[in-house]
């Protein structure tokens, strides 16, 4: 495997950057019939910060009606090795990676615009994400509850690491 961050050497395999029409046609059509009246679930870390997370169902909703939303998977390289699954339309940036200088999640003018779901296997690494001093705080960045695992659960949109590239976000 190879990766595609600063440091590290090229792409890592997994999902596209971008679902083609028919896969948007696809997500949207699903995520326009399921009903989710609060669309976040605001939770009280141990800080007593308020984190902003998202059950994968209320996620994949978020997805189909906001165009300019964008799916992070934040495991190390080491996590994403060949058979993984990922949630499709990921892009990939480490969590060592996020609050360094040039980080483009956090630091502006590459801040994306429009909402930011975070993910990773089981939803600890892209939580400890959210509420890092580095996040938390930014508007519209949220934690995917439980991760891919839950994802996968739901019987949500997936791709394995072994088939598709998981590129680079922000590059």
């Amino acid at each position: 495997f190879e990766a595609a961050a600063a440091g590290a050497p090229g792409p890592v395999s997994a999902a596209p950057a971008r679902a083609d029409d028919a896969d948007v046609a696809s997500i949207a059509s699903v995520a326009a019939s399921v009903d989710v009246v609060a669309p976040v679930d605001d939770k009280v870390g141990a800080s007593g910060a308020v984190v902003s997370v998202l059950t994968p169902l209320e996620a994949f909703q978020l997805l189909g009606r906001e165009d300019s939303a964008r799916v992070i998977d934040v495991r190390e390289l080491a996590d994403i090795t060949a058979g993984v699954t990922v949630v499709r339309g990921a892009e990939w940036l480490p969590a060592s990676r996020i609050g360094q200088s040039g980080c483009p999640l956090t630091q502006w003018p590459s801040r994306p615009k429009g909402p930011v779901l975070l993910t990773c296997g089981d939803g600890a690494a892209s939580l400890a994400v959210l509420r890092s001093e580095h996040v938390r705080g930014l508007a519209d960045v949220y934690c995917v509850e439980g991760g891919v695992l839950s994802w996968e659960a739901a019987h949500l949109p997936t791709v394995s690491t072994a088939d598709d590239i998981l590129p680079l976000a922000f590059h």
